[in-house]
């Protein structure tokens, strides 16, 4: 049989096993590396279908499983993964699973930037296809999103498509628009006669070239006071020239009346 060491074991399960007491007061492994330029650990596996490293650690509740720090870094990285793995089989490169579906308050991931650095950047090989900035504009295309959300497309038609399959009849694709008088998230004030609803906007590029001109749009108005369940509006249509932005030229009143040019 193969020859095993045990510290603080009788019959150690593994070549080497180190096992402390409830009462050990310290770390039960401790490696402390000062050479720069040397690795503290390094495992080389030949694994095939058995995990390189496990954890159990089921009785953990307040504290961490995995804790890294590393405050002086510059270029590098806290935690790399990298797999140049030429299979074509469908798999993972990382997992993250909440798999109980009672831990109503369990996050399976969390990201918090408290720097000016981009929150996340999503790269297909070299291109930056994906992005969230530091204060929350998501990038669709784009590295540098100038609205809450942006979806660029160049050399092509950029599309946002809605899909609905369903064998219900009155089951559709929605786009909605939202808007309360309150000025916290999930509360609802009333909205006020004249108040804007909601917009639809177009721009085109005017001809210095110097920058993205509004060209046209549609909005929606409060035609009166909010009643206890429903909202009166109208919809205004607006279009412009090649010397003036655009104005209303059309409107559909609360009544279904179409006035155009009045």
């Amino acid at each position: 049989s193969q020859d095993r060491v045990g510290i603080g074991a009788s019959s150690p399960s593994g070549i080497l096993e180190v096992e402390q007491s409830s009462t050990g007061g310290t770390a039960c492994l401790y490696i402390d590396n000062n050479d720069t330029d040397q690795y503290a650990m390094y495992v080389s596996a030949s694994n095939i279908d058995e995990n390189v490293m496990h954890i159990t650690a089921d009785g953990v509740t307040t504290a961490k499983v995995i804790n890294i720090t590393a405050d002086g870094l510059t270029s590098g990285s806290a935690l790399y993964i990298d797999s140049d793995s030429s299979s074509t089989t469908a798999r993972n490169i990382v997992n993250i699973i909440q798999n109980n579906a009672s831990a109503s308050g369990a996050v399976p991931l969390r990201l918090q930037q408290d720097g000016t650095a981009d929150i996340m950047q999503v790269f297909d090989t070299t291109t930056e296809v994906f992005t969230i900035l530091d204060g929350g504009n998501v990038g669709i295309g784009t590295s540098s999103p100038d609205s809450l959300v942006q979806i660029l497309e160049t050399g092509a038609s950029s599309q946002l498509m809605l899909s609905c399959f369903s064998t219900t009849d009155d089951h559709s694709a929605i786009l909605t628009f939202k808007k309360s008088g309150h000025g916290t998230e999930g509360s609802y004030t009333a909205t006020a006669d004249d108040e804007t609803i909601g917009d639809i906007r177009f721009y085109g590029a005017d001809s210095g070239p110097t920058e993205s001109a509004l060209a046209a749009w549609i909005s929606c108005y409060q035609d009166g006071s909010a009643g206890a369940t429903y909202i009166p509006t109208r919809l205004v249509f607006g279009t412009g020239t090649d010397s003036s932005a655009p104005t209303e030229k059309m409107r559909i009143d609360l009544n279904g009346n179409v006035g155009i040019g009045t």
